[in-house]
């Protein structure tokens, strides 16, 4: 039989942190909690983001594996409960029914005791209102059913001001992601800092204008050589790949993007493909774009801290 000691449950338990993440109401800074694709990968999670403004942490996206990124960083679930889609493909909002049930749960506090609140584009509540039904079973298991944790409160909105409490103005812009509508991205502004989300799309100018004098841009990518050696490799996915070039960005377009709205900071992420998390690959990655845009460019990694 094996014999744990007394302090196993303070100090040996996975996802288990004293001090939850701290910062000041006046900050406002991101950190990156997936930045992989459709895909998936062993060193990045699908799509999301985690925005610290306002004393509060938001969610932008809530893609698969987005849990496991949030203790890495002594994020507790239950101090979230708003969360900003940008559109409803499943890898930026595979992760919102785990992200649901854990922020209820206790781990460093009682868990989460009010509504969560999303905000996303006009099919947001046909889309989250069935995955909630979807989990009733579960939640009735765990938790007496009241009109608090349980519930969501579903805002819907595709253009204009979508959010603006305690100084945090939020709009949200339709951009153009292929075939599937609506997408968004969104825009925050905070302390007289602007952080822009493009959301999935190709090259949109709504994004263009959202981004004029940015902070920081935050950006979907694809690298366009990497793609056409792909297709050089695999002729049989011509097709597919083709069809992701046409509803992405490649990284010149988005370099162009970021020198016309003159934004100070450029970050990657959603990378196609997904390079490792290596310096010497991310160089290449982006390769071509310093020439276009003289400001900085980040290929951003899970775990990332930008402000």
């Amino acid at each position: 039989m094996v014999v744990y000691d007394s302090n196993f449950l303070k100090h040996k338990v996975d996802g288990f942190f004293e001090t939850p993440l701290r910062f000041s109401k006046e900050d406002m800074k991101i950190i990156f909690l997936g930045t992989g694709n459709t895909l998936g990968g062993v060193y990045r999670a699908k799509s999301s983001v985690a925005l610290i403004a306002a004393g509060e942490i938001f969610l932008i996206d809530c893609g698969c594996g987005v849990i496991q990124r949030m203790l890495a960083k002594s994020i507790a679930p239950s101090d979230i409960s708003k969360i900003f889609f940008t559109h409803h493909h499943t890898d930026h909002n595979g992760g919102f029914l785990d992200y649901f049930i854990t922020s209820s749960l206790n781990r460093t506090n009682s868990g989460r005791k009010v509504p969560v609140e999303v905000f996303g584009p006009d099919n947001s509540k046909e889309v989250i209102s069935k995955m909630r039904e979807s989990i009733e079973s579960d939640v009735v298991s765990r938790h007496s059913v009241d009109d608090s944790w349980s519930n969501i409160i579903i805002n819907e909105l595709n253009d204009g001001e979508i959010y603006n409490r305690n100084g945090l103005v939020a709009n949200v812009f339709t951009v153009n992601h292929g075939s599937y509508k609506p997408s968004v991205g969104f825009k925050f502004e905070y302390n007289k800092v602007k952080i822009v989300f493009s959301g999935d799309t190709s090259p949109n100018e709504n994004v263009l204008s959202a981004s004029e004098n940015a902070d920081i841009l935050v950006h979907e990518s694809y690298n366009k050589n990497w793609i056409l050696a792909s297709i050089d490799q695999n002729p049989e996915d011509e097709g597919t790949l083709k069809s992701v070039m046409l509803k992405h960005a490649s990284t010149i377009e988005v370099a162009k993007i970021a020198k016309a709205a003159a934004v100070k900071h450029l970050v990657l992420t959603h990378h196609i493909p997904s390079p490792l998390p290596l310096k010497k690959i991310e160089q290449q990655y982006i390769s071509g774009m310093s020439k276009i845009f003289s400001g900085k460019i980040t290929v951003s990694r899970d775990l990332m801290e930008i402000s």
